[in-house]
């Protein structure tokens, strides 16, 4: 694979396709996925980059660009994540992308395919230009962010994307892994089945190995403790050298993310925003989450146990699963469901009881 710095489809289609030649003749399979079914791509003759077909462009950047492809052997669209290794860094300091990093990706990401909820890595490979991910392409799925562009969504629907991206990060939690990058982009949805899909490990952190790393994340919807050190470096409490600043991230630093996501989805805004940076973090770690007079009690309380502010105080995946707001909705479409399923004006089972909590 050569890579080129165009940002067209066409330009990106000849860095994919062109054959490697002398000593890159052969792409080394840094991952391939047993456990994910894939009709056909699992006889591939050759996980190369030869092997694909760009079809279009959804992002570009110096040190990777995204794209939608055709296997070409099973003619199975997926997704390629393309490294630059000439913009990659030798060492995770700053604001470039790492080798270490990427490596790092590709470990946690193949840990947790075959969860449920997430989407799966196919296989990642790499040759002397480039280092490439490939990812099982979700036609029915958009993310939140193409979906919901700063409107409040229904209830009925929040619900749907509260339990699935909880189930999701639940199974990802239980492997150890943490996201460390949960927001509308990395979230997929389908509206017709309800479904939810995380993507996007690329800030991941299997907290069995990993050690603890520099502040991560999308400004809005990092946790305190993950920003925390960056207000006492600036407040002169912390000596660090420059980007060495450590933060004591966890499993929780994901439900404070899907709190923020889903208060957004409840109300149309952030929580906490400020253009400025150092304000917005301000207010993520000492500001009272505003505007809850508007949700029902169930709601407010359930965004108040996914945003505690005190790590250990915070509710787990599994426990928010179980929050009376989103058991109510379960019981309800349960009730609705059996009512359908008889075709009768009652339910068997005695209406009054199920609804007992509304």
């Amino acid at each position: 694979m050569a890579w080129r710095a165009n940002t067209s489809k066409e330009g990106l289609a000849r860095t994919v396709e062109e054959p490697p030649t002398g000593r890159d003749s052969s792409a080394q399979v840094l991952f391939f996925s047993e456990t994910v079914s894939s009709t056909g791509f699992q006889d591939c003759p050759q996980r190369s980059a030869t092997g694909f077909e760009v079809l279009s462009l959804i992002a570009v950047s110096p040190q990777r660009s995204v794209c939608l492809a055709r296997c070409k052997y099973s003619d199975q669209k997926v997704c390629l994540k393309v490294y630059n290794k000439g913009q990659l860094s030798q060492e995770s300091r700053g604001l470039r992308i790492s080798f270490s990093q990427v490596h790092r990706e590709i470990r946690n990401h193949g840990k947790v395919t075959g969860r449920p909820g997430v989407v799966p890595l196919l296989c990642a490979f790499e040759d002397s230009k480039a280092i490439v991910l490939v990812s099982e392409w979700q036609d029915s799925f958009s993310s939140l962010t193409e979906l919901f562009k700063g409107t409040e969504v229904p209830r009925d629907t929040v619900k749907k994307i509260a339990a699935g991206l909880l189930a999701a990060v639940e199974g990802v939690h239980s492997m150890n892994v943490m996201h460390g990058d949960i927001k509308p982009d990395n979230i997929l949805y389908d509206p017709r089945t309800g479904q939810v899909k995380l993507l996007d490990f690329g800030l991941s952190k299997d907290l069995s190995v990993d050690k603890p790393s520099r502040p991560t994340g999308s400004p809005c919807f990092c946790a305190p403790e993950v920003i925390r050190p960056l207000l006492l470096s600036e407040d002169g409490l912390q000596t660090s050298t420059p980007g060495m600043i450590e933060c004591e991230s966890t499993l929780k630093s994901d439900i404070w993310s899907c709190g923020v996501v889903l208060y957004q989805l409840f109300t149309g805004k952030l929580p906490f925003y400020d253009s400025d940076k150092s304000a917005c973090f301000r207010l993520i770690v000492s500001s009272d989450l505003p505007n809850l007079k508007k949700l029902s009690k169930d709601e407010a309380d359930f965004l108040r146990r996914a945003l505690e502010k005190d790590p250990e105080q915070r509710a787990t995946a599994s426990e928010l699963g179980s929050d009376e707001w989103l058991v109510n909705g379960r019981l309800w479409r349960i009730q609705n469901r059996i009512r359908r399923s008889f075709d009768l004006g009652k339910s068997l089972l005695p209406f009054p009881v199920l609804c007992s909590n509304f």
